[in-house]
């Protein structure tokens, strides 16, 4: 037991590194205020501000955003909750690190720093809304194993409330929760129920969140415009023109006036069809069911050559067949005498091209880690959060492989932070046990 000197030590440093993570919030805040935006953080904030919502994007982050301007009527008000939950996380981190040095909790505040984390955490993404409200979860349930103990109900609560907001953020984002739900399961219950009961707790917990997805977009969204929709134009488009079989439900090329053949050749499809997507996308529920019925009718006849198709899908997700420009970081035309935003700008920019930016890094990466951790190759102290960690970056990247029709660094976002968050784990458990080696040695 401590006693109360040493608490109260332990107590002033924990004060001090939260006041200084304050600090951090605040600076980054301003730093990246009112944060970087793309076409799909336009749509989403216009969606906020007439509070009408579409299943295009999942609507749970506009909702949010919805929510925010009615408390924080201000610019960056979606930044300011991202940033929020990401420096949460490092704080959660820094206890646990500050177990073994201080220096190794002040030290996960640099993560900020590195150039694919200070890239993303300024924009304002379903992408990073994804990867922080993953990572404050996950840093809580660490937290947790760390002292070897279950969350109380309340906290428990918590932990779920950000896994679905995670899960329902992005389409595919479900994929990422079974390992962190697993180890929820394995958290609160610890060795009184078999891991079978634990395994299937984990899976309806999973089920139970893309249920909750699917009900929050019924209640709040209109399906008029539907990523569903444009998943299985590319896919039965590109089918239709990689086999020269008409997959396509006929209206596709008899509403523009021509006939199969002269529309396999002259159809344009690159990553993404963006332009293929809008130009053949339809609001008539009855050919979007025709269109449905001849991509069922695909896959159940050529279902070979279909797996094929998304696995060349997949890898070139990961930027597998080469480079695409991943970042997305600007200075705003009002802050362009900003010289540390600038050099910032310039410094995101130049790492873009090197492997940090190559998203199949990261994956491979996370298998790496995942391997280590079951083979008792990561300090015991950290094997479980490692593990599953790693096991969330990988399922979620498998998650992208029915779905996935371009290449994008953000696509992985939240498999590069859990690799990342794994080894700022792993480091400061190796220097413990180094301590613990040089005494035991030393008697």
């Amino acid at each position: 037991m401590l006693s109360r000197p040493i608490f109260r030590q332990q107590e002033q440093r924990q004060l001090w590194f939260f006041l200084f993570l304050c600090l951090m919030l605040i600076l980054s805040f301003r730093f990246m205020w009112p944060g970087n935006y793309t076409m799909d953080s336009y749509t989403q904030m216009r969606q906020a501000r007439q509070d009408v919502y579409t299943t295009h994007h999942p609507p749970v982050m506009a909702w949010v955003w919805h929510q925010l301007n009615d408390i924080l009527p201000i610019n960056g008000n979606m930044l300011l909750f991202h940033l929020i939950l990401f420096w949460s996380a490092i704080y959660i981190l820094g206890l646990i690190n500050m177990a073994v040095a201080p220096i190794w909790a002040y030290m996960g505040a640099l993560l900020w720093i590195f150039p694919t984390i200070l890239a993303m955490t300024g924009v304002v993404w379903k992408d990073t809304g994804v990867a922080m409200s993953l990572l404050l979860a996950s840093m809580t349930m660490a937290y947790y194993q760390h002292h070897k103990r279950a969350p109380s109900k309340a906290q428990a609560f918590l932990i779920i409330a950000l896994l679905l907001y995670g899960a329902a953020t992005r389409h595919n984002a479900v994929s990422a929760i079974p390992p962190l739900a697993f180890w929820l399961v394995q958290l609160t219950y610890g060795n009184t129920k078999h891991i079978t009961h634990k395994l299937l707790l984990a899976i309806i917990i999973s089920i139970s969140m893309l249920a909750g997805k699917v009900a929050f977009e019924t209640a709040v969204a209109s399906p008029e415009s539907s990523a569903t929709q444009e998943n299985l134009l590319f896919d039965t488009i590109f089918m239709s023109k990689r086999l020269n079989k008409p997959f396509v439900p006929a209206y596709i090329y008899l509403d523009k006036g021509l006939d199969f053949e002269t529309f396999r050749k002259t159809v344009e499809i690159g990553w993404g069809g963006y332009v293929m997507q809008a130009k053949y996308r339809t609001a008539d529920p009855v050919k979007f069911q025709q269109l449905k019925d001849a991509y069922i009718q695909m896959v159940l006849t050529h279902p070979l050559e279909y797996l094929q198709y998304r696995n060349y899908m997949f890898w070139g997700s990961l930027n597998w067949y080469g480079k695409y420009w991943p970042y997305q970081w600007d200075v705003p035309a009002f802050d362009r005498d900003n010289q540390l935003r600038v050099l910032a700008h310039e410094y995101i920019k130049s790492s873009a091209k090197t492997i940090f930016f190559s998203t199949y890094f990261w994956f491979f990466c996370a298998i790496a880690l995942a391997l280590a951790a079951a083979l008792h190759c990561v300090p015991s102290q950290v094997r479980t959060c490692v593990l599953m960690l790693s096991l969330s970056g990988i399922t979620y990247g498998l998650g992208y492989f029915p779905v996935v029709t371009s290449a994008d660094f953000r696509y992985y976002y939240w498999t590069m932070t859990s690799v990342i968050f794994s080894i700022a784990l792993i480091v400061p458990a190796w220097d413990a046990n180094r301590i613990k080696k040089k005494i035991a040695n030393a008697k």
